[in-house]
């Protein structure tokens, strides 16, 4: 049995520089550089990212590109906190340099959330655009609690359930639990019956989402029903990465409308 060698993980947002990125990566001797960059066509800023592919590949430097919008949060906080998790078993760092104001954000919370290390490099010179690196930083961390995953699963099945085109009310909580016990969430425990599925559904998954204020529970007739807040999508937005990819939702949904 061989050993497990954790590897040096850079994850760095970028926008229109490029020292600030090749340089730490190589002077931290990075075995891969994840690089987050624009979605949008911007001929400066895919010029800084040709140079930056030229840049880690004269160093043998390993990388792979990911897009998403750079000046939104909550796409920069899930994108940054995915490509952490990938790599939980690695020594994991995030430079918060070279992206925008909004990554510089995302990547603090990120790392705060998952464990990582969030570091800052100083340009050398600040003129059109900072050229060169000087001093290395690495920032303070104070932990944050990241939601349960089973509390953003829950999440995504009320997400995914409105936007069924036969749907036009949110799921109530017998909805829920029904898909919860399918879905094989661990909060449901199998020697809990009846009004104990309830109590648990409250205490462990909508109490902590609503003190968040991410979901909103309304009474509709004898029910009550969940949905979603716009903070709650954009929440869901940043941390769907910690949705079990296995769970195959067009069969849970479709279990739910056959029952």
């Amino acid at each position: 049995m061989g050993l497990s060698v954790r590897e040096r993980i850079h994850i760095m947002p970028m926008g229109y520089e490029v020292e600030r990125i090749v340089l730490p990566a190589e002077n931290f001797r990075a075995d891969k550089v994840e690089v987050v960059t624009h979605t949008e066509n911007d001929p400066e800023a895919d010029e800084c990212l040709e140079l930056v592919e030229e840049g880690l590949s004269q160093r043998n430097i390993d990388y792979e590109i990911h897009r998403c919008d750079i000046f939104n949060l909550y796409e920069s906080l899930g994108k940054i906190a995915e490509l952490i998790f990938e790599h939980e078993d690695d020594d994991v760092y995030v430079n918060v340099s070279a992206g925008s104001k909004v990554t510089a954000i995302a990547g603090m919370i990120a790392s705060m959330v998952m464990g990582s290390t969030a570091y800052y490099g100083k340009a050398e010179t600040y003129k059109e655009r900072p050229s060169g690196i000087g001093e290395v930083a690495e920032l303070p961390s104070y932990p944050i609690d990241a939601p349960a995953s089973e509390q953003v699963t829950v999440m995504e099945y009320i997400h995914r359930y409105l936007n069924q085109e036969t749907v036009e009310e949110p799921p109530t909580k017998g909805d829920i639990i029904h898909f919860s016990e399918r879905a094989g969430l661990p909060y449901i425990r199998r020697n809990v019956a009846g009004k104990g599925k309830y109590r648990l559904l409250d205490t462990d998954i909508l109490e902590p989402l609503m003190e968040r204020g991410w979901v909103d529970v309304t009474k509709q007739g004898r029910n009550k029903v969940i949905s979603i807040s716009r903070d709650g999508e954009a929440a869901l937005n940043a941390f769907r990465w910690m949705v079990d990819v296995d769970q195959n939702w067009d069969i849970l949904l479709s279990d739910e409308q056959e029952d």
